[in-house]
């Protein structure tokens, strides 16, 4: 455990206390840094600019190790207003420190350090449940089931699909109203359906495509702040299935379905 200093615990203990607490959201390479203090503070070289965010209590187990760590913010603020439509299938990590504003040399106390599970939205909030790190201690294993479909998620590392030899770049021509389908006309290259179930990326924000005819395709959610003119990154989808690992992707050595399993079970006749 981190020995505070004096000048901190003076602080700590005092009547008047200038506390902040700093949240570090990030996955992969992108980071996100919000405060809850009124103006930004700068921390370690990086800048935390002030957000309408507030945790709860910290709990903890029976052996006092973190269960859970519930945050609630704006549903504007990045990154829940990504979990709007789906969940990163990336892992998204947070910690959460304190530090006094009025202290010479600032130093902090970490109080959460975990991963992003979930996310709830209420109104203009956004609720995010969190969990530490021994959460990965409580996965079930193996991962796998027997199936039917392919139980890899396509372009992970045991996929093994290189994704950018399946994507293109494409300017958005129109959007509709509701904006759940685009047109483009670069996407009509592509048979019909060569982008079903696939992914669409604009910035930071990415939907599942699920319908493509020509240069049509629809999403499962809109993306408010994408324009006709915008440049979008667009990927191949994939139903899971034998026939299209080997005949769209030439992977069929890292297909993990089991189609020729039996559907009738002997163990279930009466």
């Amino acid at each position: 455990m981190k020995t505070q200093s004096a000048e901190f615990i003076t602080k700590e203990e005092g009547t008047q206390r200038q506390p902040a607490e700093l949240y570090h959201i990030w996955k992969g390479s992108t980071h996100y840094r919000h405060t809850s203090g009124d103006v930004s503070i700068v921390y370690g070289g990086h800048t935390y600019t002030p957000a309408p965010i507030q945790r709860a209590k910290v709990s903890y187990n029976e052996k006092l190790e973190v269960n859970t760590l519930d945050i609630t913010m704006s549903r504007v603020t990045e990154p829940a207003s990504q979990f709007i439509a789906v969940i990163p299938t990336n892992l998204v990590w947070i910690s959460v420190h304190k530090l006094h504003r009025d202290m010479l040399t600032e130093e902090t106390t970490p109080i959460f350090i975990g991963q992003m599970k979930s996310v709830s939205f209420k109104g203009t909030d956004a609720r995010v449940k969190c969990v530490g790190f021994e959460h990965f201690l409580n996965q079930v294993v193996p991962r796998y089931r027997y199936g039917a479909g392919c139980q890899h998620t396509l372009y992970d590392d045991k996929c093994t699909v290189d994704i950018n030899n399946f994507t293109q770049t494409v300017e958005i021509d129109s959007i509709s109203v509701d904006g759940l389908s685009l047109t483009a006309a670069e996407l009509a290259s592509q048979t019909n359906g060569y982008y079903t179930l696939g992914y669409l990326i604009f910035g930071d924000y990415s939907r599942m495509i699920i319908s493509h005819l020509g240069g049509t395709i629809g999403l499962r959610y809109p993306i408010v702040t994408m324009v006709p003119g915008d440049t979008i990154i667009v990927s191949a989808g994939c139903d899971r299935s034998r026939i299209t690992c080997e005949a769209k992707f030439n992977n069929l050595i890292n297909q993990l379905g089991f189609p020729d399993i039996p559907v009738d079970n002997p163990a279930t006749w009466t």
